[in-house]
Parts: structure tokens; sequence; C-alpha cells
């Protein structure tokens, strides 16, 4: 069993081996900086023949530091990084950081071996990186990191919020940005290369520590999805939330990640769903993840003596009706909704606002409150603070400038310090004439935005509200697949109702089958063969009269199409309306993808499905399947009648769990169409591809 990473946060003695004399170098840059934040944690330095660096006692040998050190930080060349690491090992250090690039990043086989010599120590001792820039973690005063984000600044206050990532120089750039806006990292992390601890690991840790309210996540490799699945369930019932960027998420993209880290990058659509299915917030940029740590910010500010968060809808509170108009578009595109004030806060406003103000939601004070006496501003915003609706308030400046502005921002900061709920500002005017303005609002810990839809975005992406993951899905074995003579056969196993079939082998045979099932019959021909319709090798209604002319066809079609495929007779089912249902087994540890949509011949053309996990439970399932065009149809569209909506979420709520339970042993099973009739359900066809078999194809 590896050890823990203890010490890698919470280390007693740190030594960086690899420190340089040389003032310009990256090594002793990074040297003086943990000389000069480090609280409480001793540091030597190791080096050949110095005895003092910049201040910092130094050694020739990790043996001669004065106290063996928990963590040792590795700055050398790649080639020496190896014996560094034997030697902290040999001295009794539990942690390392190799800071040191030349490995598996450069694409070289001299750089991949170096990987694998130094990934065989991993057993030992737990190393970050290599080729990362270290970490740092307030909490116990730790700093062994470069960043530029954090030397030679005032950090403002601390947040509960951190950055772990792949990329030094993403999160370097988030945490600088966050400075700007007045938010202070708690712990931040780069772990590069990723050959021992990997950004699950860290976060995994972080989440148990139960320091953080918030941790944003930078990756490159997507992790297992066992382990990221692990992860998101425990950061939720620990409500610590979790949002991710992603590099590599293009073609280009993936490209440049290879070269970056050396990651390879997996198919993304069950790390989406689970992030989904746990509301993990997914950004698209660093401004993305900027916005959401000042939103958290503002929320723990906001909850000081112990103020509860409150479900409700956000207040937007402006100086122009026609900013205010625009603010309720955007939070109700993102789903965000508005606040319903009650008659009682909206009298108390109404007492300190212009008579020929609106005290509906959105709130239209005029520019006449935020020019006028501190003091009304400041009641509007209690009331609404206290409205039982309210979770959220956005204040929209327009055109308040530079020097009034920044008067009017210390005002904001004293008005706010003690309401319930946080504010957050757009201020939609020029950053050059606002600067003084911003600069107080953001030391004053108030979030400020440019845009309004920054603004909602950030807080519609669960910047105040908790969320309660999904019951955890069920585990999946890999016991074989039942062998059937048929695909069609395991919908008997699944339990979802499917039309009689024969199999024929001549025209007479053919015309009797056609004979027992009704006298008009579909004929299709048998085995894993995707997309029939296309082949020409499905004819409806077939009459027995012509099942000799149709047998001849098929059967000289099936010769050119493999062993497998056979002449089959189906019986034929009700009219109704076509949908599609597919799985796609797990992979890579995620969890089996289901699909539903608008089915029959034209799935492509309508293009109208939804994937999600077939793990969700079936409430969950009915909700997601409701969200396609096509289901209105079922529910009877335009006076039309409706169809058994019930049958059809049973069947694909039996699929699901089917598909479950084969665990990696199943690769997909689609059903298209599965006919939803009046009453119940049929599947006309189905696909079923196993990992041993290579014929099903994957659409």
């Amino acid at each position: 069993m590896k050890p823990s990473l203890e010490e890698l946060f919470a280390p007693k003695s740190v030594a960086l081996v690899g420190a340089s004399t040389k003032p310009q170098s990256l090594s002793q840059r990074m040297l003086r900086m943990m000389h000069a934040q480090l609280e409480g944690i001793g540091l030597t330095a190791v080096h050949p023949t110095a005895r003092e660096i910049a201040g910092v006692p130094a050694v020739s040998h990790l043996a001669q530091v004065p106290v063996p050190p928990d963590l040792v930080v590795v700055a050398t060349p790649a080639h020496a990084v190896v014996a560094a690491i034997d030697g902290a090992v040999a001295v009794g250090a539990k942690a390392a950081i190799v800071c040191s690039s030349g490995f598996d990043e450069t694409g070289q086989e001299q750089g991949r071996e170096l990987r694998d010599e130094l990934a065989s120590r991993s057993d030992r001792i737990r190393i970050l990186g290599p080729n990362c820039q270290g970490l740092y973690h307030r909490p116990t005063g730790l700093v062994a990191t470069f960043t530029p984000s954090i030397r030679d600044v005032e950090l403002p206050a601390q947040a509960p919020v951190g950055y772990v990532g792949q990329s030094g120089a993403v999160g370097g750039a988030l945490g600088d940005l966050l400075r700007e806006r007045g938010v202070a990292l708690r712990t931040w992390a780069s772990t590069g290369n990723q050959i021992d601890v990997d950004v699950v690991d860290l976060a995994d840790h972080l989440v148990e520590a139960g320091e953080l309210t918030l941790l944003l996540l930078y990756l490159e490799d997507l992790p297992d999805g066992g382990r990221w699945q692990a992860l998101c369930a425990r950061a939720a019932e620990a409500g610590v939330r979790l949002a991710v960027l992603r590099g590599g998420r293009s073609g280009t993209g993936a490209l440049a990640v290879a070269s970056h880290t050396g990651s390879l990058v997996r198919d993304a659509a069950g790390f989406e769903l689970v992030c989904g299915q746990y509301g993990v917030s997914i950004a698209d940029d660093i401004d993305d993840l900027c916005d959401l740590a000042v939103v958290e910010a503002a929320v723990q500010r906001s909850r000081k003596g112990a103020l509860a968060a409150r479900a409700g809808g956000v207040a937007v509170l402006s100086s122009s009706g026609g900013a205010g108009a625009l603010a309720a578009d955007l939070a109700t595109s993102a789903g965000l909704p508005l606040a319903t004030l009650s008659a009682e806060t909206r009298a108390r406003m109404a007492r300190h606002m212009p008579s020929f103000a609106s005290t509906q939601n959105p709130v239209d004070v005029t520019a006449q409150l935020f020019t006028g006496a501190p003091e009304a501003f400041g009641e509007v915003c209690s009331a609404l603070s206290e409205d039982p609706d309210v979770s959220a308030i956005v204040v929209i400046l327009s055109l308040i400038l530079d020097p009034a502005a920044e008067q009017l921002a210390r005002r904001f900061v004293a008005v706010t310090e003690d309401l319930g709920v946080p504010l957050a500002v757009v201020y939609l005017a020029a950053r050059d004439r606002t600067t003084g303005a911003r600069s107080v609002l953001g030391a004053g810990g108030l979030p400020v935005f440019d845009s309004v839809r920054r603004a909602v975005g950030a807080l519609a992406s669960g910047g105040f509200h908790g969320r309660a993951p999904s019951e955890a899905p069920p585990s999946a074995d890999d016991e074989a697949l039942p062998r059937t003579s048929s695909d069609l056969a395991v919908l008997d196993d699944i339990g979802i109702a499917r039309p009689a079939v024969e199999h024929v082998r001549t025209a007479a045979e053919t015309r009797q089958a056609i004979e027992r099932l009704g006298g008009r019959a579909v004929v299709k021909l048998g085995g894993s063969i995707s997309h029939k319709t296309e082949l020409g090798a499905v004819r409806v209604g077939v009459p027995a009269g012509a099942a000799a002319e149709v047998f001849a066809e098929f059967d000289g079609l099936a010769a050119g199409l493999g062993p497998d495929a056979g002449v089959e007779v189906h019986e034929m089912a009700p009219a109704g309306v076509e949908l599609l249902v597919s799985v796609l087994g797990a992979r890579d540890g995620y969890p089996p993808l289901l699909t539903v949509g608008w089915g029959g011949t034209l799935v492509e053309l309508h293009r109208d499905t939804v994937t999600f996990p077939a793990t969700l439970a079936p409430p969950r399932m009915a909700e997601r399947c409701r969200e396609l065009r096509c289901w209105r149809l079922i529910e009877g569209w335009r006076g039309a009648p409706a169809h058994d909506a019930q049958a059809a979420l049973e069947a694909v709520a039996r699929l699901a769990a089917w598909a479950a339970e084969q665990g990696s042993a199943l690769r997909e099973v689609e059903i298209n169409p599965l006919i939803v009739h009046e009453t119940g359900v049929t599947a006309v066809d189905v696909v079923l591809g196993r990992e041993e078999d290579g014929h099903a194809d994957r659409r």
C-alpha cells in the first residue's frame, strides 16, 4: 500500500535538491519564495559546495539535513532526478515534488525511459510530478512552488477555494486573476506528468480534509471512471463543489496536450455524464473558473455567523429597466429562477425608493438611489436579503464612473457586510473609468463581473446552491452475456416484448410462416447486421403470395453478408411512435451510456436524442426522456391519441438495468425501433455487440 499524502501537505521539514547559487535561476527563485513564505516548517537547500543560498542553510547531501525531511523538492536536470529520489527514500522522506522536466512530455524514447525509472520508485515514496510547479497549502503553512502568481505580491483574504491541475501555467493564471478580483486560493497544486500522484489523488485528500467548499480542477488526461465517480460522490456528500476545465477536447487540443504532459485523451462522453449526475460544473475557459471562485468567496462571506444557505431564486437590482430586463432574460435562459418577492419585501423597499421606481423583480431603483443616501440602498438590499425566496442578489451598475464610483463602491462594501445572501455586481462601464471602484469592491469581497451573462452563468452553475448527488450507481460485474441464438431473443431476458420470429430456409417455409403470423409479415435478414433498411434487407407487409419472390431475393442477398445472415419472418407489429433505445457498455470505469431518441429510419435526420448514464434512477430517466421533442407524439400531439408512455419508460429502465449488470462484457445493444403503441411497446429490431464479437456496428 502506498504511503498517504499527509507529508505532501503537512511536512515538518523540507529539503530542496538542486538549489542553485545563481540568483536568476528558477531553483533559487523557488528557494527564496519558500524561505519567505514557509510558516513553521524547516527548510534546507542541497548543493554540492555552498553552505548557504539566499539566506537558507545548505548541505551537500540529503543525509546531512539536520532534521530529516518529510518532503523533498527536486529541481535537478532530468538525468539526476532518480538519484535524488533514491536519496530521499534513504533518509525516510515520505513525499517528493519533482519540478524537473525532460520526461515523457518530450515525446522521446529517453524521456519515456526516465519516466518509467522514476515511476518504479513510487511504491516507496509519493511523487508529485515530474514537470510540475509544485504546490502550496495555506492551512499548514506549506509553500513548495515557483508559480509567479504568489511571488512578490500582497494576497487578499483566503477563500475556502482550491486549485488542482495538470498545468501550472493555467493554475498560475487562475490564481493571479483571482487575486485581482479579491480572492486568494487556500490550496494550489500542479501535478504535471502524474507518474504517481494525480489530480484525483489530491482532490480526494482535499475533500476528506474538509477545508474547502469549492475545488477547481484542470484536466488533460481523463481519470479512470470509477475513481472519478467515487470522487464526485464523496465531494457531493461532503458539500465540496467541483468545477473542472479540460484541455484536449478538440483534435488539435489533444495533440497539444500530448506534447504538454504526455497524456492520452480518452473519449469524454462518460466523463461529462458523470459530472452532470453529481452536479460538477464543466468550465469552457479559465474565466469560468474565476467566476465560480469569486461567487463562492462571496457566498462564504455572506454565511459568516452561521447563516445557512437557502434555496430560492435571484433578485436583480439595477438603475436601468433595460439592464434589469436583460438580466431576467439571461437568468431564465441559464436556468436560474428569479425570486418572487413577497408583498412585505416590496413594501419595505418602497419606503426607501423614489415613487417612480419599480419594486417588482427585477427591481429598478433608478440612478437616484445609487447616488443618494447610502442608507436607502442598504435598506433595499437588507429587505431583499431577508426575503425567504431570495438566495442571491445581482446589482447592475451602468455608467457610474470614477471618482464618484469609488465613493459608491465604499458604500456598497459597508452596507453589504452583514447581508445573509451573496451579492454580485455587474459593472457595465469601461474598466479604465472604473478601476478604483472595481478595486474597492474586490477588496471588500464583492464579486464584480463585466457582463450580465457571466454573472448569472456563475450563479446558475451552482455558485450558491448545493446539489445532492444522484443515488450511487449499482456495481457491475463482468459475467459473460447470455448466449442466445438471435439478438432478438435477448429481449426475452430483458423483459421487453418482441414480435414472433421464424427462421426460414426455403420459399415454402417462408409462405407457411407468413400464413401462421397473420397473412402479412415482415421479411428481413437476421444476424447482427446494422442498417438493414439501407441494405434493402427489410420488407414490410409481405403477403403469403409474394413469399417465393421475396425469399429468393433475400437468400441471394444473405449469401454475400456472411454465415450468420439468414432469412427471417417477423410478426407485424402495430403502428405507433418509433424510438431508438441504445446502450454503449461500460468503459474505463465509466458507467454504460444510455441514449433514447426518435427512432426508425430517420434517426440521423431528426437528431432528437438524449444521452445519460444508464445507472440513473428511473424517475430521473423519465425526466430526461421527456426532454425529447418526439415525446410529445407519445403523450398525444394536437388531438392525436396518447401512446403508452409508462410502458416506454419501463422498457428503457429495463434495458438500462440489464446493460449495467453486464459490465464490460457488453459493447453495445441497440433497439431500433422500439414501437410505442397506445397500449404496450414492441422492440422490432435489436443489434447486440459483445466485447469478444467484432460484428456489431456501433452507430
